[in-house]
Formats: structure tokens, C-alpha cells, sequence
């Protein structure tokens, strides 16, 4: 009954705008249309290639007029439903805090608030400190967007990218946190980033003139960006260049990847980034994805899958690099890698030397890891349902994962991974977990 009546004062609303068309009223369109030869079809759009000509931006404004001349009689309406969806939110929500030294980070959205307040409190407890309003920025722009936001290792500033165009212009912020001012000069171009040195430099990525980012550089606080120092430059235009960082904090990942290959290389994140040039994992192959987490005593974890059903190549984003297992696999090195280890003294690592714990399964990928505190837990879909194993690991004495527990829909299975076998899991009989 609601949705009837909802649609008839819509309805009811419309009615003189349409009127108005009829009366003569009728949308803008281009001078004139490019010409697709080799289609036989005309672009209609082709003005939105040069965004910065006067003709396209005149074309732009007189659009938005008259978006706003055909909804005029829909303002009432707009205010109403604005009220009716405000009111269906919570009076405020809060994000889970993010731990990182001795800050928990989360953003907030007070009442009635579009955009969020990024917050942090100290781990102990104590006063709330607002270190960023999203809100009060879009006010100022006329639009704002946050990227990417975290705070340092060592607490005393935080970094975000922002974008205040809406064209995805994104650039590199760094605060101080003790005077609110810059601790850097903003940097443009720049589309993700890693803390390092223990928050005295920053790891990004910067974008070239299609807006692809190639290039990862390390930059000091307080340095100009020409000292900035180039660590890894990726030539290959079909792959997207990459920063993150392992889930123990001790390697920065500069990821290269494409539909077809993936390469990861490594950087210390302590002081070493400034004098440590890129350590290659392993070298990118056809059909070959990967990414690399950290082990206990300079070993890696390797997540990757070759991907190969009927000679074409499957994917799924994980870590901006595409990971996905679809067919069983007799050998780790066959249709699917699965879980495999290999030490930091051995890289560069070929594939065939990766050391598995857990062959591909089929109908299963893994989607993340984290590892910490001994322990492995797998995130992984099997034919399409969500589960989570979680692994004990024991690479420093026998290079093996023990003691598997399957967690799917209220139920688990245990199975052992031995290091250097296919890591095929055993049937065991489900049992509930509490």
C-alpha cells in the first residue's frame, strides 16, 4: 500500500514536468557526434575526452541546468524521501577500531550525518581525538572522497588520499597530530600507500597519464617530493602496480598484476627501505597469480593458483591481485597452487621450487589470509559458501601446518598440512563448534 501511494505522488509530481518538455523544453546535446568508421556508428560522448575545453564544460553547465529546470516540481518530494531515508538510519554508527601501536583508529558518523569523522583513541582509554572531518571538507569543496587513511606506526601523524573533483584526482596527505598542520607537502597523483620506517617515510604508488599506477617511490617527511627515490617502475601496460604490506608489518609488497600474471617484489619496512632496493619473489609467468604474506623466521607464505580451465584464466580480486581455484589438482604445481612456502634467503624463488602446504581443491578458493602469533586462518569459499580454517603453524621446527579446523555453518573438520606433500585433506566427520 505504501509503495502505491509513493508511486502515484510521484506521478502526481511529475506531471507538470512533463508539461513543461512538451511546451518545448528539450535536453542539450553536442555540436556534433564523432564518427566511428570501422563501426558505422556515431559517438555521442566523444566530447567527454576533452573535459577541460570550453565547449564541453559550457555543454556540462547548460546540462545541469537543465537536470535542475525538469526537477524543479520534485523538490518537495526529494526533501521528503531525503527525511523518510535520514530517519531510517541510526542515530550514529561506528566503524570496529583498527589497532595500530598504541592508537585504535575508526571513523563515526554522527546524527544525521552523510560523511564520517576519522577518530582515534588511545588503546587505554581516554579522551576521543577527532583527527579528520570528511563532512567539513565537502563543505568547503562542494565534494570530497577519502581514499585511503591511516594512521603511522609510531602515532604521531596519520595520511590520506583525497579527492575533492570527483574525476578520481586523488592526492597524498600527511597531518601532524600534535598541531593539525602538514608534515609533508601534498603530493598529486598518488592512488595508494604504506607507512614505513616506523612512520618516518611512505611507500606509493603514483599514476601515469591514462591514470594507471606504475610507479612506486619512497618519500621522506618533510623532504621535497623531487628527493623522492623510484623503487619500482612497471613498463608493462597491461599490468596495475600495487603497494601494501604484510599482516606482521616486516615487508612492504609493490604488486604487479594483469587478468593473466602477477609479480610481487619486496621491501624491508624498517629504516632498510631507504637503502634496500626491491626483492624479487618470484618472476611473473603466464596464468601464474600470487600474493605473499609473512611467516615466522624469514619464511613467506605463498598464496597463488594457475588458473588454467579450458585454457582460459580465471580471477577474483584479493589484494588487488586476482587469486581463484577452480579445478582439483593432483600436484601443487598443477591447475592450483593452493598454500606454498618458500625462505627469504632463497629468493628470487621459480615456482617449481615453492614448498606446499595446501594444494587448490576443487570448487574452492581462498579469497585472504591472516597469519599471527603462530597460527594461520584462511579465508576461502567452497562451492560458493564462506569458510574459515585456521591453521597452527610450526615452520621452524618441521615446516608443516597442523591442526586444521574447517568452520563452516556451525560446523568443523580437523586436517593436518604437511609441508612438501599435495596437502589433500582427510575426511573427518563434521562436528559442532562452540
Amino acid at each position: 500500500m505504501k509503495q502505491e501511494r509513493a508511486r502515484a505522488l510521484v506521478a502526481d509530481t511529475m506531471r507538470p514536468a512533463a508539461r513543461r518538455l512538451a511546451a518545448g523544453l528539450s535536453p542539450p546535446r553536442p555540436a556534433a557526434a564523432a564518427w566511428w568508421a570501422l563501426r558505422g556508428m556515431r559517438d555521442e560522448w566523444a566530447h567527454l575526452a576533452k573535459l577541460e575545453s570550453a565547449s564541453t564544460r559550457r555543454l556540462l553547465a547548460q546540462e545541469d541546468e537543465y537536470a535542475s529546470r525538469v526537477l524543479e516540481p520534485t523538490v518537495t518530494l526529494q526533501m521528503r524521501l531525503y527525511d523518510e531515508l535520514a530517519a531510517a538510519q541510526p542515530a550514529a554508527h561506528q566503524s570496529e577500531p583498527e589497532i595500530r601501536g598504541e592508537w585504535a583508529y575508526y571513523t563515526r558518523s554522527p546524527p544525521r550525518r552523510d560523511l564520517p569523522l576519522f577518530c582515534r583513541q588511545h588503546v587505554r582509554g581516554g579522551s576521543e581525538h577527532v583527527l579528520l572531518d570528511l563532512g567539513a571538507l565537502a563543505d568547503r569543496h562542494g565534494y570530497a572522497a577519502i581514499g585511503k587513511f591511516a594512521g603511522s606506526p609510531d602515532g604521531r601523524t596519520f595520511a590520506y588520499t583525497l579527492d575533492v573533483t570527483g574525476a578520481e584526482q586523488w592526492q597524498l596527505i600527511v597531518v601532524d597530530c600534535a598541531t593539525g598542520g602538514p608534515a609533508t607537502e601534498p603530493i598529486a597523483g598518488v592512488l595508494n600507500f604504506e607507512w614505513a620506517d616506523g612512520g618516518e617515510a611512505l611507500v606509493y604508488t603514483s599514476i601515469d597519464h591514462r591514470g594507471r599506477p606504475c610507479c612506486a617511490l619512497v618519500h621522506s617527511l618533510g623532504s621535497p617530493r623531487v628527493r623522492d627515490r623510484v623503487l619500482v617502475e612497471e613498463a608493462d601496460e597491461s599490468h596495475l602496480l600495487d603497494v601494501s604490506s604484510t599482516k606482521d608489518g616486516a615487508w612492504i609488497t609493490l604488486n604487479s598484476h594483469s587478468h593473466m600474471s602477477s609479480e610481487v617484489q619486496l621491501i624491508p619496512a624498517d629504516g632498510a627501505v631507504h637503502r634496500s632496493g626491491p626483492l624479487l619473489v618470484t618472476r611473473r609467468e603466464e596464468r601464474l597469480h600470487y600474493f605473499v604474506e609473512g611467516l615466522a623466521r624469514g619464511h613467506l607464505l605463498l598464496v597463488g593458483s594457475t588458473n588454467e580451465r579450458d585454457g582460459e584464466t580465471e580471477t577474483s580480486a584479493v589484494h588487488r591481485a586476482s587469486l581463484s581455484h577452480g579445478s582439483a589438482c593432483k600436484s601443487p604445481f598443477e591447475a592450483g597452487l593452493g598454500l606454498c612456502t618458500v625462505q627469504v634467503g632463497d629468493l628470487p624463488t621459480p615456482r617449481s621450487a615453492w614448498v606446499p602446504l595446501r594444494a587448490s581443491q576443487a570448487t574452492t578458493h581462498i579469497e585472504d589470509v591472516d597469519v599471527g602469533n603462530g597460527w594461520i586462518a584462511i579465508y576461502e569459499r567452497r562451492a560458493a559458501v564462506p569458510q574459515i580454517s585456521v591453521a597452527r603453524l610450526k615452520l621452524p621446527v618441521a615446516k608443516d601446518i597442523n591442526g586444521e579446523h574447517k568452520i563452516k555453518a556451525s560446523h568443523a573438520r580437523s586436517v593436518d598440512l604437511i609441508a612438501g606433500t599435495n596437502g589433500t585433506p582427510a575426511d573427518v566427520p563434521h562436528r559442532p563448534v562452540i
